[in-house]
């Protein structure tokens, strides 16, 4: 019965910690983005200032990082999320996210990289292959979305 018992404890503490490993983008980039985009649904009405783009039910919000921060109480749920990184390499967003990709092609000059990150909450398939981010980029911009970039690129 102990043995049960210890080994019904490290379930659970394995789950846990699975649980609580993840995150959102903008916490993992908490002090490296400079431009959020969230896709709200029509209960976030509260938010003050930024730009608001209306898709269906819902809203696409353009925030400042200062914006954001201001508004963060009442941003309680999102289907998605866009980030402009700022002081990052495409190279330490990648190793940041701890992100196995699947999937790299170029788009009006921009390369763009699909890929998992276990880091985060939402997974999408691709081809079979589970993903949860697309990174855009070039020599003076990057793009993380997750699952993937709210806006146009």
């Amino acid at each position: 019965m102990k043995k049960l018992c210890v080994l019904f404890l490290i379930i659970v503490c394995v789950l846990s910690l699975n649980f609580l490993q993840e995150q959102f983008l903008q916490d993992v980039f908490y002090d490296n983005f400079e431009t959020i985009y969230l896709n709200l649904n029509s209960q976030n009405n509260k938010i003050v200032g930024g730009e608001t783009i209306k898709n269906g039910t819902g809203e696409i919000v353009k925030l400042s990082r200062s914006e954001y921060f201001n508004n963060a109480k009442y941003i309680t749920t999102f289907a998605g999320v866009s980030l402009v990184i700022k002081n990052l390499s495409v190279e330490e967003v990648v190793k940041k996210l701890n992100l196995k990709i699947v999937d790299s092609y170029e788009i009006n000059n921009l390369k763009v990289v699909v890929g998992y990150s276990n880091k985060l909450r939402s997974t999408l398939f691709l081809n079979n292959k589970k993903f949860n981010v697309q990174i855009a980029y070039d020599n003076n911009f990057i793009l993380v979305g997750n699952p993937l970039i709210l806006q146009g690129f």
